[in-house]
């Protein structure tokens, strides 16, 4: 791709997304509500696997970047949306285009738009055929002033359009301005929409004066920060480019694996937001997000030391509308051994872990212990425990072995949703524990590829199979053929005959 790029002349910048702006509070709730009814009606009832919403594994956004970096692409990091930086960006560098699958970008200053799925789809036609003698493919993109010059009503008009309409920051406020401003809703909202404009006898300012008056405070104030997010988008009130570059945007460093810092659009979402939301097949269970505030408050303390965070998940009991309050500590830095400590892990586990590493120990059969033992502390009363780490552990030593097939496919009457459950479960903590040190300690490869390509199927398809007896045999032996795992056995106080 870099190469066709190069030969073609044409320049690939990539922008990622920053930390969760306040103003998408609402929004990243509602978003999150919805996420828990749809994982909770699957959990609800034996489903197939098909039926889960899918999760993209953080893991996967880092080596997508890592990637990018590898074989030479620019890639920049917004410090919230990305979206208004990718259009200054494109002012800046005179873009032909923007590649997203956003429809917002329509109404932006962006010079044409291209589908992501069809750019990606013909790219890889390129890639395929790109010996074929006299090959040319064209990329249909859509160009945005032939969209504002389709709506033919008052420019100034555009960002209450787009809220009225809803996008990133107002899909749960979108209703009720349609429904305050007396627009009968068909099957195309946008075609009724564009026609109230044409038609309205308001101002782009006395309509907002109207909706301030039938608004609340809250829902306003939502409006006028949305309004501000689109104006960047429409470029009407453009900021200098020297401000973006100094306040917006963090280029991601060539390194092995971006810095954590950078990566923060994953670990610090959960501002707003829990990363991982519940799910849980027992109402025992914690979710991996309640469980891991610890792990996360360690994280804000790098950006937001002494200071408070709101976060909003389930916590079994609680609604996700209720936030939960964590407070960060003073800027912590350090070696593993010193987070741990902050994680109120026991000395001796602290000890067991840096004989450990001052023996050359793969890092993955650390990293295993470490989750493990932090499941132990923070999630009393674990059931499949023992599976876990049995599971877990054969699951890395083996990965580089293993098929991973497209989709699993459980035998009739076998209940799959524990084992996706665990699974998750117990990769929602291990990521979140392996931000903290993922760039400051050596990493196997094997293990580290697991966060990218879960082997869902796998962990599955032992768990079908498993039964009190099997497992302890399997345990014994692993403990017989492997040292670490004997150890690790030994400091989780696992029972071997």
């Amino acid at each position: 791709m870099y190469s066709i790029c190069l030969l073609n002349h044409i320049q690939l910048i990539f922008v990622f997304d920053g930390m969760t702006q306040p103003i998408k509070f609402h929004e990243s709730i509602s978003r999150l509500i919805q996420q828990s009814k749809e994982n909770k009606k699957f959990f609800s009832k034996p489903s197939t696997v098909n039926e889960l919403p899918i999760t993209i594994f953080s893991g996967l956004k880092r080596s997508i970047k890592y990637l990018l970096l590898k074989y030479g692409f620019e890639c920049v990091r917004a410090y919230a949306e990305a979206d208004p930086v990718i259009i200054e960006k494109s002012v800046e560098v005179n873009a032909y285009g923007v590649v997203t699958s956003d429809s917002d970008f329509y109404l932006s200053k962006a010079n044409i738009v291209f589908n992501t799925s069809n750019f990606i789809k013909l790219f890889l036609k390129v890639i395929n055929e790109r010996n074929h003698p006299n090959l040319k493919i064209y990329f249909k993109g859509i160009r945005t002033s032939d969209v504002i010059s389709y709506f033919n009503f008052n420019k100034d008009f555009i960002p209450l359009f787009s809220c009225i309409c809803g996008n990133d920051f107002t899909k749960s406020l979108s209703r009720k301005l349609r429904k305050r401003l007396n627009i009968v809703e068909n099957i195309n909202v946008i075609n009724d929409v564009v026609n109230y404009f044409r038609k309205t006898e308001f101002t782009p300012i006395t309509l907002l004066n109207f909706l301030q008056s039938t608004l609340s405070k809250n829902d306003f104030d939502l409006l006028k920060a949305a309004l501000k997010q689109i104006n960047r988008m429409c470029c009407i009130t453009p900021p200098s480019i020297e401000t973006i570059r100094k306040e917006e945007v963090s280029p991601l460093p060539p390194e092995k694996f971006p810095n954590c810092y950078y990566s923060f659009s994953i670990t610090l979402s959960a501002i707003s937001v829990a990363s991982f939301p519940s799910l849980r097949c027992w109402d025992k269970f914690d979710s991996p997000a309640f469980v891991c505030s610890k792990i996360r408050s360690l994280l804000y303390s790098l950006v937001q030391p002494n200071s408070e965070v709101i976060e909003y998940f389930d916590n079994k009991s609680n609604d996700v509308r209720i936030g939960h309050s964590i407070k960060t500590g003073i800027n912590v830095d350090g070696d593993l051994c010193h987070w741990l400590d902050l994680l109120k892990f026991p000395i001796k586990s602290i000890q067991l872990v840096q004989k450990w590493k001052d023996n050359c120990v793969e890092f993955w059969k650390i990293m295993t212990f470490i989750t493990m033992k932090y499941i132990q502390i923070y999630s009393s009363d674990f059931s499949n425990f023992a599976f876990c780490v049995v599971t877990w552990y054969s699951l890395c030593s083996q990965y580089p072995n293993v098929y991973q097939p497209p989709e699993y496919r459980p035998k009739r009457k076998v209940d799959h949703r524990m084992p996706i459950h665990l699974f998750t479960y117990i990769h929602g903590i291990s990521y979140h524990l392996l931000e903290i040190v993922i760039d400051r300690c050596d990493i196997d490869y094997h293990f580290v590829e697991q966060f990218y390509s879960p082997n869902l199927y796998t962990f599955s398809k032992i768990y079908d199979k498993s039964n009190t007896d099997t497992l302890f045999l399997r345990l014994d032996e692993l403990c017989k053929n492997d040292e670490i795992f004997n150890e690790i056995c030994d400091a989780l106080n696992l029972k071997k005959n």
